[in-house]
């Protein structure tokens, strides 16, 4: 798309008038065909941005990082600063995100809310986390996202009540799962801070809002397992796996029954009952690619063994 060499503004494809008033004759082939140095340039950004992709899929956040700035300082294929918060997190760079995210601090966005209550929470800045969580939940009810317009036809389509209406519950279920995103959220913060009753009212309204979703479940069960309720934990956990295969969830459970063996071991109750948690813990580790010691578990199913005879 040709430059006004007058106001530089972008002018349509074929016009000679631009919007400050100018006219011009037709850009020559020539002219308009970029320079080798910038396509160069841009080439080499582009296979930065791809690169910081491919080491994200990988893990590796840091080098990420390093290749996504490297295409930012190109000017091409840049990452936002939300995205770059996005990176110090999964980093653990928490200070750093929360330097990041200080612009996005009075967004509307109710997704943005959370990411910045997430950090705050790692920062163990529980109160100012919680305010925010509450300020997300305020504005996924007020979003119009969530409800459903009948006064006007939407779009120029025109609908009958019954599709209206099954719009309006759609919506309603949409607005009832992230709401229930929070509330787990919201549930992990207050039992961070031990306050473990409020903690388990959150985490079960989550469950009743969104009982589809795994994260629910395994945040659900991390409040039971500070609480020291072992068994509804691992219940919890089995919900997690069945409806999400998840790497992290099948560690979390295996580390929960390795803690609930090491009990029963040392207070010398239920030890075929802890024979069979343990053993069902090594086929789970043995099922993934996992940095956890299994020849840990192997050595306390051992014990556990000698203990029974």
């Amino acid at each position: 798309m040709p430059i006004c060499p007058h106001c530089g503004s972008y002018v349509s494809e074929g016009s000679p008038v631009c919007s400050c008033g100018a006219t011009f004759g037709r850009i020559s082939r020539e002219e308009e065909e970029e320079d080798p140095e910038e396509k160069r340039r841009k080439q080499k950004a582009k296979e930065y941005y791809h690169k910081g992709c491919e080491l994200k899929r990988e893990g590796k956040y840091a080098m990420a990082l390093s290749m996504f700035e490297k295409s930012r300082e190109l000017g091409i294929h840049a990452f936002s600063v939300y995205e770059e918060a996005l990176f110090y997190n999964e980093m653990g760079h928490y200070e750093m995100a929360l330097e990041t995210l200080k612009p996005f601090r009075n967004t509307d966005s109710y997704e943005i809310l959370q990411t910045i209550a997430w950090t705050l929470a790692q920062l163990e800045r529980y109160d100012e986390a919680l305010e925010l969580y509450f300020k997300a939940i305020g504005f996924i009810e007020e979003s119009p996202r969530f409800i459903q317009d009948y006064s006007s036809p939407q779009a120029g389509i025109y609908y009958t009540r019954e599709g209206l209406d099954a719009q309006a519950r759609e919506k309603q279920k949409l607005k009832r799962k992230e709401l229930s995103k929070v509330y787990a959220k919201i549930g992990l913060v207050y039992s961070y801070q031990e306050n473990f009753k409020v903690a388990l009212k959150y985490g079960n309204e989550a469950i009743e809002y969104g009982r589809d979703i795994a994260n629910n479940w395994n945040i659900r069960t991390i409040i039971l397992e500070n609480m020291g309720k072992y068994e509804d934990a691992l219940k919890n956990y089995e919900k997690a796996i069945e409806l999400k295969n998840n790497k992290a969830f099948i560690e979390n459970k295996a580390r929960l029954i390795q803690k609930c063996c090491e009990n029963m071991l040392y207070n010398g109750e239920d030890l075929e009952k802890a024979y069979k948690l343990i053993s069902q813990a090594i086929d789970m580790l043995s099922s993934i690619r996992t940095d956890e010691d299994i020849d840990y578990y192997l050595t306390l199913k051992e014990e556990i063994g000698r203990k029974m005879n």
